[in-house]
């Protein structure tokens, strides 16, 4: 089974669900499942409260997730991206013996991969001031995304529009916006739990397996 978080996580088991073709030669194929986060892509929103957290400050999509995999009784590999991987490895760490591979794509778990890019959101942590917020919302605008495309890029000109125009209608829906500025803010409390993270890469029962890719 695999689970695809929006931005997002896939889980993939390792039950055999083959059919008949694939039993006469004796292969596996497995089952995917998506699960988009909430105010990402054409996932539900917009909403609150964070996909990491709730009011409360305990897990929110860890915890809508774990009854559903309790529920499978199965194990599962792994594939995390971007805003997923935290969520991803949140729930990993529950239960670390269900989890068999982690594939990470743009997943981060060091402060040395935050970069440069994340120097605006890091003050925004130290100091959550009006003027700090105001300073990352210039980014998300059509413009703002066009740029976040394109850092890195030998050609931009190469660039379909289709996806960071796709980017800037979704955030264009009603307060989506301040909810992806609360998600900055809220992004702090997964780089706390890095060094956990971390351990469990060493430790748990899956090895996080990745790769450097250039354009």
């Amino acid at each position: 089974m695999k689970i695809l978080l929006d931005s997002g996580v896939h889980f993939e088991d390792h039950k055999d669900t083959c059919g008949r073709v694939e039993e006469r030669r004796g292969c596996r194929r497995a089952t995917k499942v998506a699960a988009g986060q909430p105010n990402h892509n054409q996932g539900p929103g917009p909403c609150r409260p964070s996909p990491w957290r709730n009011h409360a400050g305990g897990p929110f999509l860890p915890a809508k997730l774990a009854p559903f995999l309790a529920a499978t009784d199965t194990k599962y590999a792994m594939y995390v991206f971007d805003y997923g991987a935290p969520t991803g490895l949140r729930v990993a760490m529950q239960r670390p013996e269900r989890v068999t591979a982690i594939v990470s794509q743009n997943g981060n778990a060091y402060e040395e991969g935050l970069g440069e890019a994340w120097q605006p959101i890091q003050r925004y942590w130290r100091e959550p001031t009006v003027e700090h917020r105001n300073a990352i919302r210039a980014g998300l605008t059509l413009e703002g995304l066009r740029h976040e495309y394109s850092v890195g890029i030998p050609d931009p000109t190469l660039i379909k529009p289709e996806g960071y125009t796709l980017d800037a209608a979704m955030l264009a829906r009603p307060g989506n916006v301040d909810i992806q500025l609360d998600l900055f803010l809220d992004y702090a409390s997964n780089v706390k739990l890095y060094r956990k993270f971390q351990e469990y890469f060493r430790i748990g029962a899956a090895s996080p397996a990745g790769c450097l890719g250039q354009i």
